[in-house]
């Protein structure tokens, strides 16, 4: 029974494990990640979503997945990283992965990999190159966020070609899209025609690693988020029941925030609402896996041009 956030947390851990067990056991044997699912190619998201999810159960104190160390599957499933294929969301996953153990530099998680394996799990952390396109204005405005997030891994990283003037004008950039709304929720069009949907909280915790640099513009912003999911959040425990990305994704989003509000002092859990929300999402979430760990979501249709049926095992990881 979920009794408070320690019992809650400890809930979280062992689903999330036992989940990738499953996933280990039918559809990841020895760690590999097959080439297709379900008829479609899998592409470099879903190992960065593993090595990520993989990360935090070690950091959360779980020792052992599937039988094996932990450590021991996040260090094989770095040697078949594909940076080429590896950008953006995923780009700071790998980053991030990597810095809980240190620099690039002896990276003791990198020990077992070939001098060729290094250059692509080095390659995977880097998505410059999409900087042109987000200042092009051809990908959504949250990925100010993203990409600064990235930047931000890849110097603490201690990688020689992070230049602190990229990182300090994707900060820069960031901090326009995020005082744009007075109210400073986010419009994630291009054409300011008011597309406020799961984003407009979520972006607030894209930009947690980055509050300090962030300075008093991210305290106010993750407090206004809550109190936005606190308003009109679903009976279900969706953080915002509209609009793109809701359903599953809306139920781990709450979990996040519900983290969130009760670690810190942006908005007081008032009556243990959070943790009553956060329990009533993972019961919602936890019911969206078959038994072979793969969410039941996007099976039959796309919901959005980028999700569908050909990223189900992305959506079951990124879940996790």
């Amino acid at each position: 029974m979920i009794q408070n956030s320690h019992t809650l947390g400890t809930a979280l851990l062992e689903f999330t494990a036992e989940t990738i067990a499953a996933l280990v056991e039918h559809h990841f044997p020895n760690w590999r990640i097959p080439g297709t699912f379900a008829g479609h190619h899998v592409d470099a998201d879903v190992r960065a979503d593993l090595l990520y999810t993989l990360h935090h159960l070690e950091a959360g104190g779980i020792a052992h997945v599937a039988g094996d160390p932990t450590i021991d599957a996040i260090t094989r499933l770095l040697t078949q990283v594909n940076g080429r294929n590896t950008h953006t969301f995923f780009s700071y996953r790998i980053a991030e992965t990597l810095l809980a153990a240190g620099p690039f530099a002896n990276n003791p998680l990198l020990q077992a990999c070939s001098d060729d394996q290094r250059d692509q799990i080095a390659r995977a952390t880097d998505s410059r190159d999409w900087i042109e396109l987000f200042d092009a204005h051809v990908l959504p405005r949250n990925y100010a966020a993203v990409l600064s997030r990235c930047e931000f891994a890849r110097a603490a990283l201690g990688f020689s070609d992070a230049d602190p003037a990229v990182l300090d004008r994707l900060l820069d950039r960031l901090r326009v899209v995020l005082t744009a709304n007075p109210l400073t929720y986010l419009d994630d069009s291009n054409d300011r025609c008011g597309r406020f949907d799961i984003y407009a909280a979520d972006i607030w915790l894209f930009t947690l690693p980055l509050a300090d640099r962030l300075g008093e513009l991210w305290r106010p912003g993750a407090a206004a988020a809550l109190d936005l999911v606190d308003r009109v959040a679903g009976p279900d425990g969706a953080a915002i029941p509209w609009g793109r990305s809701t359903g599953v994704l809306a139920n781990a989003l709450t979990i996040e925030l519900a983290a969130l509000a009760t670690s810190t002092e942006l908005m007081p859990d008032r009556d243990g609402a959070w943790m009553r929300r956060a329990a009533d999402a993972f019961r919602g979430l936890r019911d969206r896996f078959d038994a072979d760990g793969v969410i039941d979501a996007h099976r039959f249709r796309n919901q959005d041009a980028y999700r569908g049926p050909a990223r189900r095992l992305q959506l079951t990881l990124d879940v996790l």
